[in-house]
């Protein structure tokens, strides 16, 4: 038999409900709207009533692209040399976008540079990767990558080809102290020391990018 009045809560873990408690009608039911949020992903609505539960998924995906960034490593390059090509597409509330081509070309091209491939799709984490391969000459060149399915979005990136004066052969990293409290005050020098292929520091002013994960 249908449970008429029953009241039943309603959560999700992301989005807007309508209302979070409700009763049922004569026929048992019970209606809420789910409204989507600007971040993509999987809400999972569950209704409670006297303590019996169920769950729905419903997925909130991106939008059309809005944006592309593009991360060249390393650069410089030398000539001849090559660099990974890493373009994210996103949506205008910076969701990355999967599946989506993304093509790839070299606008302005100094060095005769090419590309190992002009269209890539973009993975679940809205990235596609290429190699770029510098060419013989020293200077700049433009990679221009373009939303296929929005032409309108594109993103670009300058390479400098030149040629390296010296080559990192190994960095040594060392921390003040490995252990401090996860207090979110206590901190740690970190430095980083850095040799060329020699085995020679390198040349003051040499830069290093830290990163923690």
């Amino acid at each position: 038999l249908a449970a008429q009045n029953v009241t039943v809560d309603f959560t999700t873990t992301i989005g807007t409900l309508s209302a979070a408690t409700d009763t049922t009608d004569s026929s048992g039911i019970v209606e809420v709207t789910l409204r989507s949020s600007t971040t993509a992903g999987t809400a999972t609505v569950t209704a409670d009533a006297h303590g019996f539960k169920a769950s729905v998924p419903v997925q909130f995906t991106a939008n059309s692209p809005n944006s592309i960034l593009i991360e060249v490593i390393p650069s410089p390059v030398v000539p001849k040399g090559t660099a990974s090509v890493i373009a994210t597409v996103l949506d205008q509330y910076g969701n990355p976008i999967s599946g989506e081509s993304l093509n790839f070309k070299i606008s302005q091209n100094n060095s005769g540079a090419s590309l190992s491939a002009s269209t890539v799709a973009s993975n679940a984490n809205g990235q596609a990767n290429i190699v770029y391969i510098a060419g013989e000459a020293e200077g700049t060149d433009t990679i221009t990558v373009i939303a296929n399915s929005k032409q309108t979005v594109k993103g670009t990136a300058i390479v400098t080809v030149a040629k390296a004066i010296f080559t990192v052969g190994e960095i040594l990293l060392s921390a003040t102290s490995t252990t401090i409290p996860a207090d979110g005050t206590s901190s740690t020098g970190i430095k980083a020391t850095v040799f060329d292929s020699t085995g020679k520091p390198v040349p003051k002013g040499t830069s290093v990018t830290f990163t923690t994960a």
